[in-house]
């Protein structure tokens, strides 16, 4: 596995989830959420995190509100910070979405691991423009 067939299986998910409305939908609900993914071995990237206390992956993935579909999988090592690169997945996905259906309003979801400044930077970017965020408590 090298890095362009991760991007590649990423884009798969991200143009199933377009491939799937029959017309553009006036507006989508994106939850952005880490799992911890117990692991017991020796994999590449699994680490001890402190929180959870257990080895594990920490797996980020963006999911659709309204159909329950994974929009956007990403698997990340076990020990980092909940919104480690959230923000550029974010980018990467609302500009996808844009770029399909040009008027979706957007709202994105998560918890307080994602209440960091560069979460909020990204929502709040050019890029993201007119994309609201929501606590999810």
């Amino acid at each position: 596995m090298d890095i362009p067939s991760l991007w590649r299986l990423h884009d798969f998910f991200l143009d199933e989830f377009i491939r799937s409305f029959d017309r553009p939908p006036v507006s989508i609900t994106l939850d952005i959420d880490a799992l911890d993914d117990p692991c017991h071995g020796n994999q590449q990237l699994v680490f001890f995190h402190g929180f959870y206390e257990q080895y594990q992956y920490l797996p980020l993935l963006i999911t659709c509100a309204e159909t329950q579909q994974i929009v956007w999988p990403t698997l990340r090592p076990g020990n980092v910070h909940t919104a480690l690169c959230a923000d550029d997945d974010l980018l990467y996905v609302v500009r996808r979405l844009r770029e399909a259906w040009p008027d979706v309003t957007i709202v994105v979801r998560g918890d307080a691991g994602f209440g960091v400044p560069w979460i909020y930077d990204a929502c709040e970017s050019a890029a993201a423009a007119d994309v609201r965020y929501e606590y999810s408590g």
